[in-house]
C-alpha cells in the first residue's frame, strides 16, 4: 500500500508501516494541505492525517485523493499507531478508498 503521512503523524508509525513493507512517504513540514492532497493524487497514495482540513478538501475540492483521517482524542502516539494497525488488519488494501475516519468506536467510510 502506498501512503503519504501528513506532518502530524508519529514517525514511529511511519517506520512501522515501512517495516511492514508499505511504501510510505512523509510530507514536508508546513506543506499546504492542498499540495499534500495533490501529491497523494498524483502518486496514488493514501494520506494519513490527524488534520480535519483534509476532510473538507476531500469533500469540496476537485482533487481526487484517498485519506485516512484519525479522529482520536487525546491523540496519543501509541493509540494512533494501534488504530492504524487495527484498520489495516481488517481492511484489504483495495478497500482503502475515499475518506476513512478512525474514531474510538471504529471507523467510517465515505465516498464522493
Amino acid at each position: 500500500m502506498k501512503f503519504l503521512a501528513d506532518e502530524n503523524i508519529p514517525k514511529k508509525l511511519v517506520r512501522e508501516l515501512i517495516a511492514a513493507e508499505h511504501d510510505v512517504t512523509a510530507s514536508p513540514v508546513s506543506s499546504p494541505d492542498s499540495e499534500v492532497a495533490r501529491r497523494a493524487s498524483d502518486e496514488k497514495r493514501v494520506v494519513i492525517t490527524l488534520d480535519n482540513d483534509f476532510v473538507l478538501l476531500f469533500k469540496y475540492s476537485k482533487i481526487q485523493f484517498d485519506v485516512i483521517f484519525i479522529q482520536l482524542h487525546p491523540p496519543y502516539k501509541e493509540v494512533i499507531i494501534q488504530a492504524v494497525h487495527d484498520l489495516l488488519a481488517v481492511m484489504p488494501p483495495h478497500e482503502i478508498k475515499g475518506l476513512i475516519v478512525i474514531e474510538k468506536s471504529g471507523y467510517s467510510r465515505f465516498t464522493k
